[in-house]
């Protein structure tokens, strides 16, 4: 019969203390990844804020200005037809990327609000990392 006088354990205790450091520096981790993603978020939303903005009083109102000036144009022959089209064309497209901005905007908004939680449906991690204390045969 074998008895562990000198076994003090030693290695298990270091093998935990060394788990416990690794397990610390990924919650460090995962809160500067969070914070950079917050950061990004937030940048996003200010820019597509801006450019809403933008849209809203400037682009919109000035496209279709141009577009009306090119229709009543046209209808006192001063312009041709393909004109009043090209104009209306730019209208549409600058009202569709208004759209795309507003999208972008309450999709930045909603991940700042809901503090970044999206991505709920995707396979979790790895609960236990590779070299963890259980991978040790000899209990502590």
């Amino acid at each position: 019969m074998e008895v562990p006088v000198f076994d003090w354990n030693q290695g298990t205790i270091r093998q935990a203390e060394a788990d416990y450091s690794r397990q610390v520096g990924e919650l460090r981790r995962t809160e500067l990844v969070l914070r950079q993603q917050l950061a990004q978020q937030y940048r996003n939303y200010l820019t597509a804020v801006q450019q809403v903005r933008n849209y809203e009083q400037v682009i919109l109102p000035e496209a279709k200005l141009a577009y009306d000036l090119r229709l009543q144009s046209y209808e006192e022959d001063r312009a041709p037809w393909t004109d009043v089209l090209q104009a209306e064309q730019d209208y549409f497209t600058h009202r569709v990327e208004y759209i795309r901005t507003l999208i972008i905007w309450r999709e930045s908004e909603v991940s700042i609000m809901g503090f970044l939680l999206h991505g709920g449906l995707s396979d979790p991690p790895d609960p236990t990392p590779p070299g963890h204390i259980d991978a040790v045969p000899q209990p502590r």
